[in-house]
């Protein structure tokens, strides 16, 4: 990842509804750029969104559904997802064709239903389901580990050689 990757991250980590604006004028880059690096980071899951839940004050049991949908079938596969699940405590994408749904479940079987369910439906490409038994948070140091990184990765700018060459059109 990159340093301008890094301070994406670490905005968002405090506030993850943070409009892209917002992170493009604090980082002074494009909105478009912001984007960009969200979507690549995305795309080679480098990170995802995932809400902290806490799991003692659920009852039941806690499901996280991971589904791989076609190309160009995400929204339709994770609204048919939700009407299954009816109430689902968290969805996220962790990718362009890839979301995460968090639910609890009754029992062991009621999730392997739900599972073998969402594997049938029309532009699914793969599900698995994992039963969350704990959630270890870790958000201070992933929070001290995106700063360091923020910090220490140089920014790579071209020689001013090189800005003079693509100035007057000069390719290397």
């Amino acid at each position: 990842m990159t340093k301008l990757d890094w301070e994406i991250v670490s905005l968002l980590l405090r506030d993850a509804e943070r409009k892209l604006d917002e992170i493009a004028g604090q980082l002074k880059v494009s909105t478009r750029t912001v984007k960009r690096r969200l979507n690549m980071m995305m795309k080679e899951t480098a990170i995802f969104t995932m809400p902290m839940v806490d799991l003692r004050k659920t009852e039941g049991i806690s499901y996280q559904l991971r589904v791989q949908s076609e190309q160009g079938k995400k929204s339709e596969v994770e609204k048919s997802v939700v009407a299954k699940i009816g109430d689902v405590i968290f969805r996220a994408s962790d990718s362009q064709k890839g979301s995460v749904f968090g639910f609890t479940g009754a029992n062991v079987a009621e999730g392997n239903d739900i599972l073998e369910w969402v594997k049938q439906q029309p532009g699914v490409k793969s599900a698995s389901m994992t039963i969350a038994e704990r959630v270890v948070q870790v958000f201070d140091w992933i929070e001290s580990e995106v700063e360091r990184r923020a910090r220490t990765i140089p920014v790579h700018e071209p020689s001013s050689e090189r800005k003079m060459q693509e100035t007057i059109g000069i390719r290397s």
